[in-house]
């Protein structure tokens, strides 16, 4: 049985995938196992997989179920200590996995590690240093479009790591549930962070373990339509589900508030299409939201009977995570 477990979820993407195994057939650290978790893709994935990389366990989904769908499969599929996502659309520096494994290693209070992610093209800048959260219930990456070198070289505790490319204990997973496929995919990873902080365990990431990311391959942009849906809808999910109530009662009206701005903003810098393409979207994203309301608040009941961090204590790192973010910024 291998160490690391590491789950690729794939969607049309065979275009990226000789980039994204043959860097892992590079790693210095070998006691890991790759699962590709093909989600009814209509192009030659899982044919061209069988032909080129036989040693790739291939777990087919008949549609496409999402990314946190795809991941849970590969959970259940895989049984390695330590859980690796990784998406298709990315290449891994050799010593990517040796990194986060030797301070998992040594770190037993560490549930979850981020890597530094770096833009595919140009390998200088960072795409994400892990995730943080604000009090306006927002999520952003940390230290997205600086130089690397704004992180320096030591592990750095980070609030979440970006679900591209981060490693899971699964005794961690076991104790507080895998990805919800309700999200179907974006935030996912921040609501596995604040769960796992809900109940005491830390995120690392990691300045040398690097994978380099094209990024929103599948989705068509950060500001597609579909993003943007998928963002508001998840937003409210992530606040009903892991909020205690004061911080909700606080959070829940300021997140609204902060994504209709960000809509409305595109009424100022895109041209009126687009702007009612995306008002469009996030109505639709807000009305999915609602309507997962009587199932996020049965979630709710069992995340937070088990909440060992207090209210104070919640706040207090989610105000840290953003200060962290400003505090790389040039």
């Amino acid at each position: 049985m291998e160490k690391v477990s590491v789950i690729i979820p794939n969607w049309n993407g065979q275009r990226f995938l000789q980039v994204c195994f043959d860097s892992l057939a590079a790693q210095t650290y070998k006691d890991f196992a790759v699962y590709l978790v093909d989600n009814g893709s209509a192009d030659d994935s899982l044919s061209y997989v069988k032909l080129n990389y036989p040693d790739i366990n291939i777990i087919a989904l008949p549609e496409n179920f999402g990314f946190s769908a795809a991941i849970n499969a590969g959970i259940n599929g895989s049984k390695g200590e330590l859980v690796a996502a990784l998406n298709n659309d990315t290449a891994s520096d050799p010593k990517w996995l040796e990194e986060i494994v030797n301070v998992m290693d040594s770190r037993a209070d560490i549930g979850f590690c981020a890597s530094l992610l770096l833009d595919f093209n140009d390998r200088t800048i960072i795409d994400s240093f892990g995730d943080n959260y604000s009090l306006i219930g927002l999520s952003g990456k940390i230290a997205t479009r600086e130089d690397f070198r704004v992180v320096g070289d030591e592990p750095t505790e980070v609030f979440s790591a970006c679900a591209a490319a981060s490693v899971y204990r699964r005794s961690m997973l076991d104790k507080i549930g895998h990805f919800d496929e309700d999200f179907f995919c974006y935030m996912e990873d921040v609501d596995i962070g604040i769960r796992a902080q809900l109940v005491g365990y830390r995120c690392l990431a990691i300045p040398a373990a690097k994978v380099y990311h094209i990024g929103s391959a599948s989705t068509g942009g950060d500001m597609s339509a579909f993003s943007l849906s998928m963002t508001a809808k998840n937003l409210i999910c992530v606040l009903i589900k892991d909020m205690p109530l004061l911080l909700l009662l606080v959070m829940l009206p300021l997140s609204l508030a902060a994504q209709a701005l960000l809509v409305l903003e595109s009424l100022l810098t895109d041209r009126r299409p687009k702007f009612k393409k995306n008002l469009s979207a996030y109505f639709n994203g807000l009305g999915q939201g609602l309507r997962l309301l009587p199932l996020m608040l049965q979630k709710r009941k069992q995340i937070q009977a088990t909440r060992t961090v207090s209210v104070v204590q919640l706040a207090k790192l989610i105000y840290q995570s953003r200060a962290q973010n400003l505090a790389f910024r040039k």
